[in-house]
């Protein structure tokens, strides 16, 4: 008796959302197209269900309570991101936000808390819409942890050429974001620049200091620790979502011809994207009152806040890679001083040059 085919198993995924009607939604949208989901509206339920594993992937939003009930924080959805990368690096998640693509803070925090497979932006874009829908993510997440699980990890692809596509929000590379928004920190701003300079035989080079001159930092050993803890992020992120091997200069050459992008590489704006204007020329950085010793971090935070610009404690975090703590302590320096003075309410304050640094401004 011939043996029946055996049918596929049902994809199955976990949506996180304190929100019922989202959760009824999401359950709807994924059984229309073949899923089981199972829906929680904590980060206690969720790493409860997360215990129990046997799931495909993750559809999660980020402003969720601890416990059902309590307060909801985007902090929250993010220890969580960051928790479940830490332990399951191959679980897919499509991380659903009223906030995504407008805040370059928070696209940034995304990113570097647990490298997400998608964004999709709530409320969610209908099938037959311009905009990547749900549907669009899960079934992309599907594939990606069938080609996970189809007797191991398939052979990885060498990758030797590709396309960095650029967005307001993000930088892809074969549809994996490998870096947030132009405002959300100096890596973003290096591939700026870089994308922009170009020769009569390809990508122009830089030296780390000319760089950290064009792009505003504070000096060309930011710029080359920066670019070398961003290279080995992009190596390992590649690997886990996009199953290809990478080396460290795959995307970015150095050596006795600069910092430059690789010959293989080409660029292309996203589709919704507006053209990037250049970086702003940077300012001179100012003369920091003596009786403290001031670090790299403060110095470029006060050359920012000198030229006019403000800064969030957010933003920085990602850019200099160190902890909240490490940061809030560089700022109550600098607001001790005069030098920064936060506006608004909330953890993650704007910070705007304080009385020091005007008076520096103005004297001759």
């Amino acid at each position: 008796m011939p043996t029946a085919a055996l049918k596929p198993p049902v994809p199955n995924a976990l949506v996180v959302d304190d929100d019922a009607d989202i959760l009824v939604e999401v359950g709807e949208r994924l059984e229309a197209i073949g899923h089981r989901s199972t829906g929680v509206n904590s980060v206690e339920e969720a790493r409860a269900a997360l215990g129990q594993g046997g799931w495909d992937y993750l559809v999660l939003d980020l402003e969720i309570p601890m416990k059902f009930g309590r307060p909801n924080r985007v902090e929250n959805g993010l220890g969580l991101l960051s928790e479940i990368n830490q332990k399951d690096g191959h679980l897919p998640v499509v991380v659903i936000t009223a906030h995504g693509h407008e805040s370059s803070d928070l696209a940034a925090a995304v990113i570097s808390a647990g490298k997400p497979l998608d964004f999709i932006r709530k409320p969610f874009p209908r099938p037959g819409h311009q905009q990547r829908t749900l549907e669009d993510a899960v079934r992309k997440a599907v594939e990606v942890q069938a080609r996970q699980r189809a007797g191991g990890r398939t052979a990885p692809t060498i990758f030797a050429d590709g396309v960095l596509r650029f967005s307001p929000d993000r930088v892809e590379l074969l549809d994996v974001p490998i870096c947030g928004n132009e405002d959300s920190g100096l890596m973003r701003r290096i591939l700026d620049q870089l994308r922009l300079s170009t020769g009569p035989d390809g990508w122009k080079g830089h030296t780390a200091d000319a760089l950290a001159d064009k792009v505003g930092a504070a000096g060309g050993a930011s710029v080359s620790s920066t670019i070398k803890a961003w290279r080995t992020r992009v190596v390992d992120l590649m690997h886990k979502r996009a199953n290809h091997t990478l080396t460290e200069t795959s995307l970015i050459l150095s050596g006795s011809g600069g910092y430059r992008l690789a010959r293989g590489i080409t660029v292309e704006e996203a589709a919704s994207g507006p053209a990037v204007a250049p970086p702003p020329a940077v300012q001179a950085t100012p003369v920091l009152p003596e009786g403290a010793r001031w670090n790299e971090r403060q110095v470029a935070i006060a050359a920012r806040l000198a030229g006019g610009a403000t800064v969030r404690r957010k933003e920085l975090e990602a850019e200099f890679g160190v902890s909240d703590k490490t940061l809030k302590r560089d700022l109550t320096l600098m607001k001790a001083k005069g030098l920064a003075v936060p506006q608004g309410n909330g953890s993650d304050h704007t910070w705007m040059a304080g009385p020091a640094l005007k008076a520096k401004a103005k004297s001759p």
